[in-house]
């Protein structure tokens, strides 16, 4: 003898499908994230016991960025998109010269990476960050000797 019972519950339940969609969109996020990593800004520092390098004025190009953003190459004021420009006519009449970035401390990360970015443009490879709160750091450079 053979019993029917009938169910009144017609759903049916899928486990399966929720979890391999679930991984799928995790590892497709995985994979699409490594294309997005920033690399970030790679600075060779020196070794605790090396002599500080001593340069004269003619050997560094001088970048301030003041807290308003305002950008100044050797004293005087210049547009972002300009730096790239200055940097590669300074470069092209003598190969070699140091960017020295001095930074107001409420500068935006961005905005020192955007004049990095630029002085790269303009073939800089050489660069020394320094960066100052409340009252700018002299800088000591040495004139140059004719």
């Amino acid at each position: 003898m053979h019993i029917k019972i009938k169910s009144t519950d017609n759903r049916v339940e899928i486990a399966g499908t929720m979890t391999d969609i679930s991984f799928l969109l995790i590892i497709f996020f995985i994979i699409t994230a490594v294309f997005f990593a920033d690399k970030g800004l790679f600075l060779k520092l020196p070794d605790k016991k090396e002599k500080p390098i001593v340069l004269t004025s003619d050997q560094v190009i001088l970048i301030q960025i003041a807290s308003k953003g305002i950008i100044r190459i050797d004293n005087q004021n210049i547009e972002p998109i300009a730096v790239a420009n200055e940097i590669k006519n300074r470069l092209n009449e003598k190969p070699g010269l140091v960017v020295i970035l001095k930074v107001a401390g409420e500068v935006n990360y961005q905005k020192v990476l955007s004049v990095i970015e630029e002085a790269k443009k303009g073939g800089a490879t050489r660069f020394s960050i320094i960066s100052f709160k409340n009252k700018p750091i002299p800088i000591e450079i040495e004139k140059a000797r004719k």
